[in-house]
């Protein structure tokens, strides 16, 4: 028997900034970021969509700066070492 996915949203504080996971199972992740200021993402998969849902700020991503805004969306691949996230933004990212 498979376990049950998670349907009730579990939410932390890391690095001041809330992370709430919406959904979670063996198949896909979804993960709401509530960023006001700098955060050092460190991704937990090879590949991660990330979706601007309001806000903005900036991403820089091994040394190279992107402007994000509401409704920016994106990949981070396997070759996205460092990612900081700086502003005042949600985000939504999702991965498998």
């Amino acid at each position: 028997m498979h376990p049950l996915p998670n349907i009730l949203p579990e939410s932390e504080i890391i690095e001041n900034h809330k992370c709430t996971h919406i959904v979670s199972n063996d198949f896909f992740t979804l993960v709401k970021w509530e960023i006001s200021g700098t955060l050092n993402y460190m991704k937990p998969r090879e590949f991660c969509l990330v979706t601007v849902l309001e806000g903005e700020g900036q991403m820089i991503v091994d040394g190279e700066i992107f402007k994000l805004t509401t409704g920016t969306n994106f990949i981070l691949t396997s070759e996205d070492l460092d990612s900081v996230f700086e502003g005042d933004f949600t985000l939504m990212i999702s991965y498998v």
